[in-house]
């Protein structure tokens, strides 16, 4: 390797950028997860969704002051009724070497190897046989997850990094790196699966996971566990490498509010200081599709606002699965309007064929059913002409019971999402 090799970012490098694709197949990643089958979000060409591979998108990505999408990602926060947060080896502030946390209270082992970690130099393997190179990370971009036991866990790649860098890295996933400690060094090995395509030690986020349970409705806990346990790697308590198994990773936060201008997209209105705004416009085919991302400090998606212009209104709208159900959890009424019509936030949960449930954070009106066919919510509002928003702020969440949400409608993701929303104008009417 030469050195300009060794100074370009991980995910920059060719090689690895290639062997990023194979993970899809190895650790259970969807690259655009839509389990009910509809159009939603668009094309999302030229996009690296969140939650979704993703979109860490608590996808990954997460309602407001998340993040785990998404597209992530990984998500917002509060804590799971199920599962109790990870102890602690002390404060985040102990982290050593600029380390920056990826969620509330991460456990850091008090051990040689955990202080020896550094998302600058911990090498990473291109490939089975080729030389190990600095992965060349920040603190910023890649924060960690855990360490213990001579395993360190940290993210690869953010939903913000995947965005703004979506030209060069479409198909690099965001997932959790897992490092080992060998006596020397830190070192992301490079592994082979059965078909013989390269893929590096890695796992899906725990808020990813909860929504990618498949046909048997495996607990995230044990999918967790077995991918682990297929890439060599036993633990004493997994969540103390990989993170809670939990709804979202949101930070507590008293960040003020701030205005966000992105009217070239149609949006405009208020969002939380800490975190930051990405818009941009793109023609796909015969339609105009413009999105503004909004990310946390840890570059997981908080929200996704999406407006499209399409000559076919039925394409847009097309749900081949008529059958499968919806149910509004929660709805607020929000004193605003669109279109004429009264809107209200709400937390909506759908099924899929198998029985999987999804919940999403959607700008509805107010007049919605509680309760009926999923092809007949409102996914998308007109704003008159050929032009749609979708009503969808933040998809997915994984609940594993009714407590879990109503915890999560207490939580300050929640009066985050209220105030975001609350906030918003739309391009076509405004929300006043």
């Amino acid at each position: 390797m030469d050195s300009e090799v060794h100074k370009q970012a991980w995910y920059t490098r060719p090689a690895v950028w290639i062997a990023a694709v194979a993970v899809a197949a190895v650790i259970g990643i969807i690259w655009a997860f839509n389990p009910l089958g509809f159009n939603n979000g668009g094309s999302q060409t030229g996009e690296n969704p969140s939650g979704t591979t993703s979109s860490r998108t608590e996808g990954s990505s997460s309602a407001a002051g998340s993040s785990s999408t998404a597209g992530s990602s990984n998500a917002t926060g509060t804590t799971s009724a199920s599962s109790s947060a990870p102890s602690q080896s002390g404060s985040q502030t102990s982290l050593p070497n600029g380390l920056a946390p990826a969620y509330p209270e991460v456990y850091w082992e008090d051990s040689e190897a955990c202080r020896e970690f550094d998302v600058k130099t911990v090498m990473i393997q291109q490939g089975k046989d080729a030389e190990p190179v600095a992965f060349n990370g920040t603190s910023a971009d890649n924060p960690v997850v855990g360490c213990i036991e001579d395993y360190a866990a940290f993210v690869g790649l953010s939903d913000r990094t995947a965005h703004e860098q979506q030209d060069q890295i479409q198909d690099v996933p965001t997932i959790i790196l897992i490092a080992q400690w060998d006596g020397k060094r830190w070192l992301v090995e490079s592994r082979q699966d059965e078909d013989g395509a390269q893929y590096n030690t890695s796992v899906n986020f725990y808020p990813n996971l909860r929504t990618f349970q498949g046909s048997d409705n495996t607990p995230a806990s044990e999918l967790m566990v077995s991918r682990l346990k297929a890439q060599g790697i036993t633990v004493s308590d997994p969540e103390k490498l990989v993170g809670p198994n939990r709804v979202t990773w949101a930070f507590p936060s008293t960040s003020s509010w701030k205005a966000f201008d992105a009217s070239k997209q149609g949006f405009t209105g208020q969002m939380r200081s800490d975190w930051t705004v990405s818009a941009k416009t793109s023609e796909v085919g015969n339609t105009t599709e413009d999105h503004a991302w909004f990310f946390d400090k840890t570059g997981a998606t908080a929200f996704h606002l999406y407006r499209v212009a399409t000559p076919s209104e039925a394409e847009l709208k097309l749900c081949p699965n008529t059958s499968l159900p919806y149910e509004i959890d929660k709805a607020e009424p929000l004193g605003t309007q669109l279109e004429n019509q009264d809107l209200s936030l709400a937390l909506v949960t759908s099924e899929d064929e198998y029985g999987n449930e999804f919940t999403s954070v959607s700008l509805i009106p107010s007049s919605t059913p509680s309760s009926g066919k999923y092809c007949d919510f409102p996914r998308y509002m007109s704003l008159g002409g050929d032009q749609f928003f979708d009503t969808t702020l933040r998809p997915l969440y994984g609940f594993e019971s009714d407590a879990e949400k109503e915890e999560f409608l207490a939580s300050q993701v929640w009066k985050d999402s209220l105030e975001f929303a609350k906030s918003l104008t739309i391009e076509g009417n405004s929300a006043q």
